[in-house]
């Protein structure tokens, strides 16, 4: 899952700034500055002591932490705090829900540092990752597989989405991708995600709530990446629970889409085949006392006309 095949063409490894040894991001506070010149996207600014350790967590060793030594008066023992964050806080539980995650993840850019020597694509002329397989997004032919393997870097996933499917036919071309395809390709992904959080394969995802924003059209012909981040983790032990899943959309580097998945988790078929029977009688009962309503309504209206 963490492989280091460096197979991207184009832009040589050795122009890129590597911030701080081998860590891909360097956290400021704000007010603070660093005591060299970093490209700009591999900065990110902590509004505050409780964010930075935050985004430590979600980072892991991926994000060096750098404070001057003002800083480091005012705030006493907060660099020591993100240091031993950063060796040993993504391996612990997760440390937040999803909504600090989002929050955090909107000011994150790509980490093309560690991406560059990842299987994923991100630019045209880099093959394409293998198709994730068809179990793991509950698809049985593979022809409607929209995402690849996964590549995990700290807390973070990361897939290519695909632009074909078998099973959506539209009407008309278009240059861009349907926004319909990338519901379907994020569905899939956090189907995936849940998986690789312990779901077990016979598990079931049931959707219960899908809320996305697109911000900017995605080229037919441009790899396209899905970061996904989640709270949720599973065993066959496990009690069903909801799983929620925050899931973005790059395109050279440029944020195009993002996504909240909720969904309720039930860790193997006959528990869900439990709660599906459980859901027809209640259906039932429902349609039952609709009918009704309306055979009262009918009867009522034919008593009238006939008056």
């Amino acid at each position: 899952m963490t492989q280091q095949t460096n197979h991207h063409s184009g832009t040589a490894n050795g122009s890129r700034c590597v911030v701080l040894d081998t860590a891909s991001y360097c956290l400021l506070l704000k007010g603070d500055s660093p005591p060299f010149s970093a490209e700009e996207r591999s900065l990110l600014i902590a509004e505050s002591p409780e964010e930075a350790c935050d985004f430590q967590c979600l980072l892991g060793d991926a994000c060096q932490p750098f404070l001057s030594q003002e800083y480091r008066r005012i705030h006493p023992g907060l660099y020591e705090k993100l240091e031993a964050i950063a060796i040993s806080g993504w391996n612990n539980d997760a440390p937040f829900g999803i909504d600090t995650a989002a929050h955090l993840m909107k000011k994150l850019p790509l980490d093309l540092n560690c991406l560059i020597n990842s299987p994923i694509a991100l630019s045209p002329n880099d093959p394409l990752p293998a198709l994730i397989q068809k179990n793991l997004v509950h698809k049985h032919v593979e022809a409607n597989v929209l995402v690849s393997e996964p590549f995990t870097a700290g807390r973070l996933r990361y897939f290519n989405i695909f632009s074909e499917t078998a099973e959506l036919k539209f009407d008309h071309q278009s240059p861009h991708v349907q926004g319909l395809l990338i519901l379907e390709a994020l569905r899939q992904a956090g189907i995936a995600s849940a998986h690789y959080q312990g779901l077990p394969l016979d598990g079931k995802l049931a959707l219960l709530n899908y809320n996305t924003s697109f911000y900017h059209f995605l080229e037919q012909e441009s790899p396209i990446i899905c970061r996904c981040y989640t709270d949720f983790t599973s065993s066959k032990t496990s009690d069903d629970a909801e799983a929620c899943i925050y899931m973005q959309v790059f395109q050279w580097g440029r944020l195009c889409a993002d996504a909240i998945l909720k969904g309720f988790a039930c860790t193997n078929a006959e528990r869900y085949e439990q709660k599906e029977q459980r859901l027809k009688k209640i259906i039932e009962r429902h349609k039952t006392n609709f009918d009704s309503k309306l055979k009262r309504m009918y009867e009522s209206m034919v008593s009238t006309q006939c008056m």
